[in-house]
């Protein structure tokens, strides 16, 4: 079993890490690193003040392994934006500078959002949603044969919560499910085609879209109230969620929610909401912050969500 960490017991690893780069001692350093290396945990850690301390030292090896270490998982690379006396202003330029030298990922990508939010720039906020762009919705054959290969696979699943996921049955890694490789070769090649075009635009953040990524899937089950709390994705730029079914007829909510982290959401922000239909597959940046609604009633709720993590 995994043995879980605490955000003090991550810091006091990380301060560990430091000290060992900075001695000179790179790989027993970055291994500690790489004992904490969760999304959850390094959104919280100061690694952008520890990159910049090694390369303020001279130890550059340790200072590009940890800044893309922290990249993947989804930390900050921003040191003032865990200064509870810098302004957004302050913050917000210095993301902009991170950006200007290829150093982002969806996290911070949020944060600047936030400051830019709070800076009162919303045209700049609606250029990085970009949701006429954006958040593409397209239809994808197989429906009817994912929805009976995640059945199938119900019986002896718990019903659960973790991360966003809210009194759901999860089917975990169906990349490495045969059956369904034929439907997520249809959805990469879709989000191939998505990716392409972005990256080809003139996109603020278009040069950080993958061309080449993995597809990793799982399957949610909810036939109660089952529902996915507002969250955003810390893998990868792009974030997919397919439908192998609709919902049970005379039922309420359980559409797929899309705006910022309280109602309403903020100037520039998007706003939508998707009802799920068999066959659907929705498409969008993994910074997008989303959530689905309660069904209103027990009934039959179908996903199949998925990251495009770079490789």
């Amino acid at each position: 079993m995994e043995r879980l960490i605490d955000l003090d017991a991550a810091r006091r690893i990380a301060a560990d890490g430091l000290r060992l780069c900075l001695a000179g001692d790179e790989a027993a350093g970055l291994a500690l690193y790489h004992t904490i290396a969760k999304p959850g945990l390094f959104a919280k850690l100061p690694l952008g003040l520890h990159v910049d301390m090694l390369r303020e030292a001279g130890r550059d090896g340790s200072a590009e392994s940890l800044a893309a270490l922290t990249l993947r998982q989804n930390g900050d690379l921003s040191r003032k934006a865990m200064r509870a006396d810098a302004t957004a202003a302050d913050k917000a330029c210095e993301y902009e500078a991170l950006l200007a030298r290829g150093l982002a990922n969806p996290l911070m990508v949020n944060r600047y959002l936030g400051m830019l939010t709070a800076l009162g720039r919303t045209a700049e906020v609606a250029a990085m949603f970009d949701a006429e762009r954006l958040l593409h919705v397209v239809r994808i054959d197989g429906a009817d044969a994912a929805a009976q290969a995640l059945l199938d696979r119900e019986a002896g699943l718990e019903i659960g919560s973790s991360h966003s996921v809210r009194d759901m049955r999860k089917i975990p890694r169906l990349h490495d499910i045969a059956e369904f490789a034929p439907l997520l070769a249809a959805c990469r090649a879709e989000t191939n085609a998505y990716c392409a075009r972005w990256a080809a635009s003139d996109h603020p953040l278009a040069q950080f879209v993958a061309g080449a990524f993995a597809i990793q899937a799982w399957g949610l089950i909810s036939r109660g109230e089952g529902y996915n709390s507002r969250h955003q994705h810390p893998h990868g730029w792009t974030t997919g969620v397919y439908y192998p079914a609709g919902l049970t007829p005379g039922i309420g909510g359980g559409s797929l929610c899309i705006g910022g982290w309280q109602d309403p959401a903020p100037p520039g922000w998007p706003v939508a909401q998707i009802r799920p239909e068999a066959g659907m597959l929705v498409l969008l940046p993994s910074y997008y912050v989303h959530w689905t609604d309660r069904l209103s009633a027990p009934g039959l709720r179908l996903s199949i969500p998925f990251n495009a993590v770079p490789v």
